[in-house]
């Protein structure tokens, strides 16, 4: 060690302060300027570390390492020509000298290997120029963006407008992929399968219509499916799904199409025309209903006739009695008259109201219940003055003429009764309130207490409630008196009559079986008993209308009604209702 520093500090050499004869301008001229350029020379490498560490750009780094050294070399040197003035360490001076020169020649080295890149560095005005350029490009791109965004919003604002547009006619719309798989589907295609909301949006498989498919409907669809993809042409048919515990009439249209790979894609709508459907099928039964209306009418119009001749020879029969019965057989008389006159009209109207049913089939319900009102009010006065009548003392041909004219206007106001609940059924807004059954049951055997014998008929009821039932008070009416009516009308002669009436209401639920055991119906009526005006025989005494009215007021109430019977044994007529959608209406 301290021959090193001997070699490096050898007193044989003079200080180069010797060289300048010690003059003093000379000396200090050389040492100031030459720590000047030393202290510059050690500021470089510091600003180019700072440059680097702020620019965090390594590419050149070695490059400048290279410059780093080279330059820090030179600002040593400067400093052993101030040092070597008064110590003569020309040795250390010579190694830092040498180091010196190797940088310098690796930086020239160095500069002339990436000059070619330096030149094609921009200048500050090129950068500035590209620099606006770009920020040109970016206004252009904001603009561009701004645009995207409004078209953004006014394609959501359209497919909201569509959405609400589907949603109101019951339209929904499909794409699938090339597995068949649905991709993108519209909130209501959805709704009509009766998925939930948070489903809506999810893939789904195409064979998702096909589970939904009603059983009775899934072979044929399936052969048309079929056919279509065979063809290539556009799939349209329409079919039942069930949802929810409820059947649905809807119309698909799609078509099929293959991309340039063959893979198969296809799209399509889907429409709810359940509704559609059941007017379709309200109409045709409106056309039938008019028309074995007019037949009945002029049907009743011809009894009504042969009644009044009927009167006629009865109130001749009954003149020589005493003044009382001749002044009420005059009333009679005169209301019998009446009463032609009020359904001549009334069957006018109604032919009339046949041709023109297109224009004014929403007036055909109201003129139905005006005249059933209309015809009412004569015959309550007719059947009271006849049971007034019936009173005095007659003679037997008096009393069966009596009974005869009474069974026809019972017919008729059996009748009339049948016309008007139908029309309470088809006007009248349902109305929910708290139902107790037994009162039901009370107030249908107060309203057929004069009905012919009704002392024949044992009614008893058994009533399971786990909770109150919010039900239609006005079609429960209806039902349960038509029920007990044809247990009346109906009954088997031979045996003791009874209708028995089990009511069980649960929590979802409300099951009522109407039990009897009259003279039942043959099989093959079974399909047709709900039909309107439609009667087993010439000979039976009913309208024809009870069971369709009570058909109308179960599918009103949202029901489902079944029946089953024998002959000369009975029938029971099963009713189920839900629970589960009942609300009040009115405030207790």
């Amino acid at each position: 060690m301290e021959n090193l520093l001997t070699f490096f500090s050898e007193s044989r050499f003079m200080p180069h302060g010797h060289c300048y004869f010690w003059e003093p301008f000379l000396l200090w001229s050389h040492a100031i300027s030459d720590t000047i350029i030393a202290v510059a020379y050690f500021t470089i490498p510091v600003l180019l570390l700072n440059i680097y560490l702020k620019r965090n750009d390594s590419s050149y780094i070695w490059i400048v390492v290279l410059f780093a050294i080279f330059i820090l070399g030179c600002g040593i040197t400067h400093v052993f020509d101030v040092i070597t003035i008064w110590s003569p360490l020309y040795r250390l001076d010579a190694v830092f000298r040498i180091i010196t020169a190797i940088a310098s020649l690796g930086a020239a080295i160095t500069l002339v290997k990436i000059s070619p890149n330096l030149t094609r560095i921009p200048t500050i005005e090129q950068w500035m120029s590209l620099n606006e350029e770009l920020k040109a490009q970016i206004n252009v791109l904001e603009e561009k963006d701004k645009e995207i965004r409004s078209y953004n919003l006014e394609l959501n604002k359209r497919l909201d407008q569509l959405y609400r547009a589907q949603e109101l006619s019951q339209v929904g719309s499909y794409e699938t992929n090339d597995s068949l798989r649905i991709t993108t589907g519209t909130p209501e295609l959805y709704r009509i399968f009766g998925l939930s909301d948070e489903e809506v949006g999810k893939p789904l498989d195409f064979g998702f219509f096909y589970q939904a498919m009603h059983p009775q409907d899934a072979e044929r669809v399936q052969e048309e499916a079929t056919q279509a993809y065979a063809t290539g042409k556009p799939m349209e048919f329409e079919y039942r799904i069930v949802v929810n515990d409820q059947v649905k009439n809807i119309s698909l249209k799609a078509i099929t199409y293959t991309d340039e790979h063959g893979a198969s894609y296809s799209s399509g709508t889907v429409m709810d025309i359940t509704r559609q459907k059941e007017n379709e099928k309200n109409l045709q039964h409106m056309y039938k209903e008019l028309a074995l209306s007019h037949n009945e009418l002029s049907t009743t119009t011809e009894e009504l006739t042969a009644s009044n001749e009927q009167l006629h020879a009865t109130t001749e029969e009954l003149i020589s009695s005493n003044e009382q019965l001749k002044i009420a057989n005059e009333q009679l008389y005169a209301l019998g008259q009446e009463l032609e006159t009020r359904v001549e009209e009334r069957t006018a109207d109604l032919r009339k109201t046949y041709h023109q049913l297109q224009e004014r089939n929403e007036e055909l319900d109201q003129y139905v219940y005006k005249v059933s009102h209309d015809i009412r009010a004569p015959v309550a006065s007719i059947m009271g003055l006849v049971s007034l009548i019936k009173m005095e003392e007659n003679s037997p041909a008096s009393q069966n003429y009596l009974a005869m004219v009474e069974n026809r206007i019972a017919k008729l106001d059996d009748f009339i009764r049948s016309v008007l609940n139908y029309s309470r059924i088809t006007n009248t807004d349902a109305v929910n309130v708290p139902i107790n059954f037994e009162d039901i049951v009370r107030l249908c055997l107060d309203e057929l207490a004069y009905y012919p014998d009704i002392d024949q008929l044992k009614v008893t009821t058994e009533v399971v409630s786990e909770q109150v039932y919010w039900g239609d008070e006005l079609r429960l009416m209806i039902v349960f008196k038509n029920f007990i009516s044809n247990a009346i009308k109906y009954r088997n002669k031979s045996v003791d009559s009874s209708l028995h009436i089990e009511i069980k209401v649960s929590t979802d639920k409300v099951l009522i079986v109407f039990r009897d055991n009259g003279i039942g119906i043959d099989q093959q009526y079974m399909d047709k008993i709900f039909n309107m005006f439609f009667r087993a025989s010439e000979h039976s005494d009913g309208s024809g209308l009870g069971l369709y009215i009570v058909r109308q007021a179960v599918e009103r109430m949202k029901g489902i009604l079944t029946v089953e019977s024998q002959l000369s044994k009975g029938t029971v007529f099963t009713l189920r209702l839900p629970t589960s959608e009942n609300v009040p209406d009115v405030d207790l």
